[in-house]
């Protein structure tokens, strides 16, 4: 395959993933300038721009069509984040992440093709916007040291749009207080839990992403506050995101889920819907 028919095949990805996205968040998600904006804004506009547009003619040509749509998806929601940056002023970090390391390339290159594999392997095709998310949210904070933004794109992998959804829920606890109450007066009355989805509330504490509030106000590990059973013993009103979770919820804006979704997901958590 020439590097004309990479670009053409990226292009053409890039068209698809756009459609993808818009069915994905009903057409929230805006595309500056058209499918071939993005790869040409991309290019032109930001420090991570000739990557996004290179790393990603690598990525597809290694994929079928359906991977490569996915990353083209990704690249679609990575352009509008920075079109988004760019339109208020925010610069991407200028801490070095962009600058090439002797014969290593720029720690950035690293993550970004870290996020479209991820994008691309990933059959919950619902988490895509957020996964990409992720990559905008690492350049564009110092704070992420460039090994943190690795673990997390792994992180994210690995975790289900479900448990996603959950992080999005205990983020916002304070707003859900009847909700969590409700829910833990269910368990406490022996309503029959979905079994995975109580083996994903689990895996949250396990991974240490979900912690309980201490009297300090400080989230704290399950492990040793609670029996051996976080969805028997966890006490939902006091569930609340640990650092790395919380971090995962800010980069890759899962405050952005839809009400409806996070709802349906306090329904899951005593008992209810099993979807």
């Amino acid at each position: 395959m020439t590097d004309d028919d990479n670009v053409d095949r990226l292009s053409g990805a890039v068209e698809k993933g756009a459609r993808l996205v818009g069915s994905l968040v009903g057409g929230a998600v805006g595309l500056v300038g058209g499918p071939p904006g993005a790869l040409g804004g991309a290019a032109a506009g930001w420090a991570a721009g000739e990557a996004l547009v290179s790393v990603g003619r690598s990525v597809v040509q290694r994929l079928d069509d359906r991977g490569a749509m996915r990353v083209g998806a990704a690249i679609t929601v990575i352009e509008t984040d920075a079109e988004q940056h760019r339109e208020n002023g925010e610069p991407p970090r200028s801490d070095g992440y962009f600058d090439p390391r002797g014969e290593l390339r720029p720690e950035a290159e690293d993550l970004l093709e870290g996020v479209l594999l991820v994008a691309a392997n990933t059959y919950e095709e619902k988490k895509l916007p957020y996964l990409a998310h992720l990559y905008d949210g690492v350049v564009h904070d110092e704070s992420v040291a460039a090994a943190d933004g690795l673990y997390l794109v792994r992180a994210a992998d690995q975790l289900t749009y479900r448990q996603l959804i959950g992080l999005a829920v205990f983020a916002s606890a304070e707003r859900y207080v009847m909700d969590l109450a409700r829910a833990q007066a269910a368990r406490d009355e022996g309503a029959s839990i979905d079994p995975a989805f109580a083996w994903e509330f689990n895996d949250l504490a396990m991974r240490g992403l979900l912690g309980i509030e201490s009297t300090d106000g400080i989230p704290r590990n399950p492990a040793g506050l609670v029996g051996g059973n976080a969805m028997t013993d966890f006490p939902y009103g006091q569930g609340r995101l640990m650092p790395p979770g919380d971090t995962l919820h800010r980069l890759m804006r899962l405050s952005s889920i839809p009400e409806g979704e996070q709802r349906e997901w306090l329904s899951g958590l005593g008992g209810g819907s099993r979807s």
